[in-house]
């Protein structure tokens, strides 16, 4: 109903467009902050997001949405990959709760009992995987491209006292590295990071990963149901962690 009435009204402007939805609620005028901002209505976006944020002091992803959108506003878009607080904000707010808290939980299930060493392809800031370590987490690779996000998560390993390596790149980057081709570990893992590989170029980087690993673990969005050897727990309606043994 809203991305209809956003599409009535989009030339119309922020009074009309808000008006037309009958008291919306704090997710309805986050949703028309999002449908503003595809939509390169920038100011239109932070009004709504501000709206929400007013309706709901205690939530948030409406704070962040609110806070974020009217620096776009002053200062033009980023992407939130490369916006440490940006991403940090995000993976924090709404169903992504629970959801990487679960996603945490059933890696950490998966992971062998004695002393190994862990791939983490993706690892952002952590979210994920510093709290599905456990005390047989011998030393820790973490690929992640985003420089803010990666000292993130290499400064809360080191304060744990987590041996690690950081590698600043894409998975692709990493495959392609000389000094990687005769490296192994015993559990590989990659959580939400996947989809924003090329489907083409997927097939080959998750052979290397799965010759290099004796378990490889996937959380991934709208992940397909699949059958024995592979394992799959549901983390949230929209994701699956599916374990390649």
């Amino acid at each position: 109903m809203l991305k209809r009435i956003w599409d009535r009204h989009r030339a119309a402007g922020l009074d009309e467009a808000a008006a037309a939805a009958a008291a919306p609620s704090p997710e309805e005028l986050c949703y028309l902050a999002m449908l503003a901002f595809a939509d390169e209505r920038t100011a239109d976006a932070a009004a709504f997001a501000a709206r929400a944020a007013e309706a709901s002091p205690g939530d948030p992803l409406f704070r962040a949405a609110a806070a974020h959108l009217a620096r776009v506003g002053r200062e033009g878009k980023r992407n939130v990959y490369v916006s440490a607080e940006g991403f940090a904000a995000f993976i924090r707010g709404g169903g992504n709760v629970p959801l990487y808290r679960e996603t945490s939980a059933a890696l950490a299930g998966q992971y062998p009992e004695a002393p190994f060493d862990l791939l983490d392809i993706g690892a952002g800031d952590g979210m994920a995987l510093l709290p599905a370590l456990t005390p047989a987490v011998r030393r820790v690779t973490v690929v992640e491209p985003a420089a803010p996000l990666l000292e993130r998560c290499a400064a809360a390993l080191s304060a744990r006292g987590v041996g690690f390596e950081a590698f600043s790149g894409r998975f692709q980057d990493l495959a392609a590295d000389p000094a990687m081709a005769s490296r192994s570990w015993a559990v590989a893992q990659a959580t939400f990071c996947l989809h924003a590989i090329a489907p083409a170029e997927r097939p080959a980087l998750l052979r290397w990963a799965r010759a290099r690993c004796d378990l490889l673990l996937i959380a991934e969005f709208d992940a397909p149901r699949m059958d024995e050897p592979s394992l799959t727990g549901s983390t949230s309606s929209s994701a699956q962690l599916a374990r390649g043994g």
